[in-house]
């Protein structure tokens, strides 16, 4: 696997290491002084705004395209008023394609946050837990009884 004559391959010969020996360089002209550029540390420390939608969204956004934002107004105002925001009212006023934006209306829908109201102690978490640990605590009877604990 492993070529013993693998170290001896990178050295080089006595003739060729006399040839370097005698090799020198040298410089002529003026030498200039190599100046470090020193830059300041920023002193700018405020955390950055969160964006809206989790990234930055560009300025500038070509005809044809949309930003996150936009696509889910246009969700928004067709699901508001289908009647009025029609696929063909949108795309003239988006500037998109019709087939593009009747795709966009069929498979997508906007966001949508269902707040409830308030939890009695009886549902959600607590009523959960009732449920998952009374099964336990009969077991562990059974088993005592059984054991005759």
């Amino acid at each position: 696997m492993l070529d013993p004559e693998l170290l001896n391959k990178g050295k080089l010969s006595e003739g060729q290491m006399k040839q370097l020996s005698q090799v020198f360089v040298t410089s002529s002209g003026d030498n200039p002084v190599v100046q470090r550029k020193v830059t300041e540390l920023p002193q700018d420390r405020h955390t950055h705004e969160e964006h809206l939608y989790g990234y930055h969204e560009p300025v500038k956004i070509p005809i044809g395209k949309l930003s996150l934002r936009r696509i889910l107004e246009l969700l928004d105002k067709h699901e508001t008023d289908p009647v009025k925001n029609t696929p063909e009212a949108l795309a003239l006023t988006y500037k998109l394609d019709l087939g593009v934006v009747q795709a966009m209306i069929t498979y997508f829908r906007p966001f949508k946050v269902h707040v409830p109201d308030k939890v009695k102690p009886e549902e959600g978490l607590a009523k959960i837990k009732k449920l998952m640990i009374k099964p336990f605590y009969l077991d562990m009877k059974k088993d005592s009884q059984k054991s005759g604990v």
